[in-house]
């Protein structure tokens, strides 16, 4: 019966969250736009939600996370104890809805700590499965079997992964019933953390803040679910990947590595003839989505970085009709459904590299997002780099000169900023610019003031730019990468909407066009690029 209403529960969900679509506004912290938590804010029930931390007596460190806490659930209460103060009293905890454990439950306390989850009917327990670094001197079986009695008294369990859902050791996460993993923001990061044995080093707990706070929102808008209902709900409606055991063709003996994939039966960019695969979906779990587990938006890619844009409304009057974007990459896929009868005098720079290929990397991905924004656009694929991002000015010179003896209107590049001849390099920049180009160039360090250098809201904080043109970077999601997010994307997305400014009057420069994005960037702290309907509409050439 439980599950029959869990069913109905769903499909309320889904058709309620499709009629409440609307443009969410993204922070500029990166955590919270990839775990989608402005959606759950946009819609949420005015319902006070009081939330205690517990952890160990004089950890003082509980305070600061009063704060963020508050953040991530603005209409809550928290409060904090030692957990042994609350132990000892258990009647405390029965006015709260979400108890979040800071710290590691003591042996000691355990069975103390499960009496009070299976009486506590309100309450939902978030437990991190693992605390500390991953150690691989400590034998976990007493702490594993303590883990899954929590959960079996209705504690909800919090796992943590990586940027590009790393996960680490995975033979901890297999004796553990996680309910849902969450980002730890940019802490793990990089390929080693997807070695399978490989032992995380960072404080894997600090997830259980985002997840208890997740837990919270949700609670606000379905106060009466049980906590059997909300696992579930967690389990069910996150955002579901896999992990494959793959060996990559590295040095003597080969890497392994887990990779992530978000398609059960395809890899992605590992689903390569070069590429041994041990063990296909080896392992499947649901991770923090609150868009996905709300039921509020669908899982487009790119999706809410063209609505934040308003590029819904803009294409309505301009789709990039009768303008060529050279993009400065590497392996364009001929197959690719954005190349499809959009290429245009494509080229390679590097030797025994063919322009067009038969798999899909980081140019293909550049092309997905310039036409997400600019379906209608031209696309001159030139391949400048083999992937191995080495920065130096000849290859730039080259691709720059050709893009614009060969009819270009904008030129995006992704790459890196070069190592060697900056002054060269200018000099093909101003050639473009003075022939009418626009550059879109994320890594440019150069002076030339009419290049743009365009970014992402998420590393706001991280930008050397003065001005400010940004775009949300999280929640790119794409069958052929665990990548979801990027300053990457920055340049054809932006290229995208030059695109859709030059379709509508060519005969602007690119001052005139760094002009324009600047002023539709000034309401935003962060500088995120909002499009205006009526100021396309005023850029008619006469």
């Amino acid at each position: 019966m439980r599950f029959r209403l869990l069913t109905l529960l769903f499909i309320v969900i889904s058709s309620m969250g499709y009629s409440q679509r609307q443009t969410v506004l993204p922070t500029s912290d990166f955590t919270t736009n990839f775990c989608k938590f402005p959606f759950a804010w946009e819609n949420q029930p005015d319902k006070k939600i009081s939330i205690a931390i517990i952890g160990n007596e004089g950890n003082t460190a509980l305070l600061s996370k009063v704060k963020f806490v508050k953040q991530y659930v603005p209409c809550s209460e928290v409060s904090t104890f030692s957990t042994s103060d609350i132990l000892n009293n258990q009647f405390k905890v029965q006015s709260f809805d979400v108890l979040i454990v800071a710290d590691e439950i003591k042996e000691e306390e355990y069975d103390s700590f499960i009496k009070m989850a299976s009486n506590s009917k309100k309450l939902s327990c978030v437990l991190s499965a693992y605390y500390g670094p991953m150690d691989s001197e400590r034998d976990y079986t007493k702490w594993q079997f303590f883990v899954k009695r929590a959960s079996d008294a209705g504690c909800i369990i919090s796992g943590s992964h990586g940027d590009m859902y790393q996960l680490g050791d995975l033979s901890y996460w297999n004796k553990v019933p996680v309910d849902i993993f969450t980002v730890m923001g940019r802490d793990i990061d990089g390929f080693q953390p997807m070695m399978p044995d490989y032992k995380i080093k960072h404080n894997l707990e600090k997830t259980v803040y985002t997840t208890s706070s997740a837990v919270a929102l949700i609670k606000s808008y379905y106060p009466k679910l049980d906590n059997s209902e909300l696992k579930h709900l967690l389990k069910e409606r996150g955002r579901i990947v896999y992990w494959s055991h793959i060996l990559i063709p590295e040095g003597k003996d080969g890497i392994q590595i887990m990779v992530p994939h978000f398609d059960k039966d395809y890899l992605g960019r590992y689903d390569d003839e070069r590429v041994k695969i041990l063990q296909k979906s080896v392992f499947k779990a649901s991770t923090l989505d609150l868009a996905s587990i709300l039921g509020i938006t669908e899982k487009m890619y790119g999706e809410w970085c063209a609505d934040a844009l308003n590029v819904g409304e803009i294409n309505k009057i301009s789709t990039g009709k009768g303008v060529t974007v050279a993009i400065l990459d590497h392996s364009f896929n001929k197959n690719s459904a954005a190349l499809k009868g959009r290429v245009v005098s494509p080229v390679s720079f590097v030797e025994g590299e063919e322009p067009l290929v038969e798999k899909s990397d980081h140019g293909t991905f550049m092309a997905e997002d310039l036409v997400m924004i600019a379906p209608d656009v031209k696309i001159m694929p030139i391949v400048m780099t083999n992937g191995n991002m080495t920065g130096y000015s000849e290859s730039f010179v080259k691709a720059i000169n050709y893009a614009v003896e060969n009819g270009a209107n904008v030129i995006s590049c992704s790459q890196p900023a070069v190592k060697d001849n900056q002054i060269a390099l200018d000099e093909a920049i101003q050639n473009a610019i003075d022939r009418g180009v626009s550059v879109v160039y994320i890594n440019y360090t150069g002076n030339n003031n009419s290049v743009i250098v365009p970014g992402v809201v998420e590393f706001e904080k991280y930008s050397n730019s003065k001005e400010k043109i940004n775009i949300i970077g999280t929640n790119f999601m794409s069958k052929e990468t665990p990548v979801t997010w990027g300053i990457s994307h920055a340049a054809p997305v932006i290229s995208g909407v030059i695109a859709l400014i030059k379709e509508k009057n060519p005969q602007l420069t690119p001052q005139n066009i760094k002009s324009i994005l600047l002023n539709q960037t000034n309401n935003s702290p962060a500088g995120l690029l909002q499009l205006n309907k009526e100021v396309f509409e005023g850029l008619q050439s006469n």
